[in-house]
């Protein structure tokens, strides 16, 4: 099964005559076509503006890492999501061909000419792919530079996992000898055949630290010309980003993410509380699986729903009711309020995606204390948390979401334009956010709308 997402992506890449093949993985296409891996693109250096426009035209976003290892130049990260089944689409796509550890990735090979020149169509799918010699090869140098002494040490894995051992197996079904030896003489004239076939024997079940770690060593000596960086630099680098990775499993944050290349963005959510909670999870759930997410709340708790029923009873508790209920009260609770809205904006300008709760915002700036004077919303209706009144809480504070999602089943919305006054003149200015109103299927709306907006 092959997802439509991924077909309409291959027919517009042929039919603009990019040229491109799928130059890894070949042997779990099936799980490319579907999305369950990611899309392992090369692209024509010549192509990447016409492909970044056919990826942008299909609704694919464009991503980044942080920082780290998977920001790497000539690697471009562009992601989907198929509503039909319900998976992300990553489209990676590799302007040159970049190998080695995933920390460090320290070896390019100018080869990708040559590399797209033997793609073949697959038949089942549609992807062109390399001629199986070509991906052998190619396969045999990522899987030795791929070995780590120290990750060797650490978790004493250092053999192929099962996917790789049957990619393996089904490249040297589909080979023929004579022509991996021309590619050696033609392409890689420095790596002689001896070291290849080291190599190439090195990665079957069966072999040793040590042998893994001499082919290693004898390879990078071979590559020294396609390195990016010296040994001693990379050594460095490898050992200081297993000690990042050591401490994000350890700490439980997980593996790095990728932010929004345009940025991240604030999605203010709020209506009934249990629903509220809810659809915040889920929308968590979702955007996790690709991006850096996270979840800030505006509700501040109150002093009654700490306090047991004994407790209430008692004076003090009376007295700090009657704090709470005070306007030193309501000015501490808009200033935590502030700084939490605050620190919001300063994630989403380092790209994250932040979920706010917004119900605390809803229910402070529906007592209208703080809310411009002179300051109404077309459509409000006395007595009610009106959008009117939210927006001017968040335009008089600076903080304004980005998007807002709301359940219209407790909380009525005017998304008509704002009237604001200022002396004698009035002013028609759009609302400052985009709004959204969810009731039934409140996940798939809310998915398709920030998706769209994001």
């Amino acid at each position: 099964m092959i997802s439509t997402l991924v077909k309409d992506l291959l027919d517009l890449l042929d039919s603009e005559g990019i040229t491109y093949c799928h130059w890894k993985s070949n042997a779990a296409l099936d799980r490319s076509a579907d999305g369950r891996n990611d899309l392992d693109l090369l692209i024509e250096r010549s192509d990447a503006a016409k492909f970044k426009r056919c990826v942008f035209s299909l609704g694919f976003k464009h991503a980044q890492a942080p920082y780290g290892p998977a920001r790497i130049p000539g690697i471009d990260d562009f992601l989907s999501f198929d509503f039909e089944l319900g998976r992300f689409i990553h489209a990676q796509a590799h302007y040159c061909l970049v190998l080695g550890h995933d920390t460090t990735k320290n070896y390019r090979l100018p080869v990708e000419r040559a590399f797209l020149a033997s793609r073949t169509q697959d038949k089942q799918y549609g992807f062109p792919i390399p001629s199986p010699e070509w991906e052998l090869v190619i396969f045999c140098f990522r899987m030795i530079l791929k070995y780590s002494w120290i990750s060797a040490a650490l978790t004493s894995r250092y053999q192929l996992p099962p996917n790789a051992l049957n990619e393996l197996e089904y490249l040297k079904k589909r080979i023929n000898p004579e022509n991996i030896d021309q590619i050696l003489v033609d392409h890689f004239s420095y790596i002689d055949k001896t070291l290849f076939n080291y190599c190439l024997q090195t990665i079957e079940p069966g072999s040793s630290k040590i042998r893994w770690g001499l082919a290693r060593y004898r390879l990078r000596l071979a590559l020294d010309c396609a390195s990016l960086r010296g040994p001693f630099h990379t050594t460095l680098l490898g050992m200081w980003r297993h000690l990042a990775n050591a401490i994000r499993l350890r700490t439980g944050i997980g593996a790095l993410k990728r932010d929004p290349m345009e940025g991240g963005i604030v999605v203010a959510i709020m209506g009934d509380f249990p629903e509220t909670q809810n659809l915040i999870v889920e929308l968590k759930n979702w955007l996790k699986q690709a991006y850096h997410v996270q979840i800030v709340s505006t509700q501040i708790p109150k002093m009654e729903s700490l306090s047991s029923a004994e407790d209430k009873k008692k004076f003090h508790h009376k007295l700090l009711s009657a704090f709470e209920n005070s306007l030193l009260s309501r000015i501490f609770r808009d200033a935590i309020l502030y700084r939490r809205m605050r620190n919001t904006r300063r994630l989403a300008g380092k790209g994250v995606i932040v979920l706010l709760d917004g119900e605390g915002i809803s229910q402070f700036a529906s007592k209208g204390k703080s809310l411009p004077p002179k300051t109404a919303s077309l459509g409000d209706k006395p007595g009610d948390r009106t959008m009117g009144q939210i927006q001017s809480y968040y335009d008089e504070k600076g903080i304004t979401p980005d998007l807002v999602i709301v359940h219209k089943k407790n909380i009525e919305i005017s998304n008509n334009i704002q009237l604001k006054k200022s002396g004698e003149k009035q002013h028609i200015t759009q609302p400052p956010a985009t709004y959204l109103e969810v009731n039934a299927d409140a996940l798939l709306h809310a998915k398709k709308f920030i998706w769209d907006n994001l």
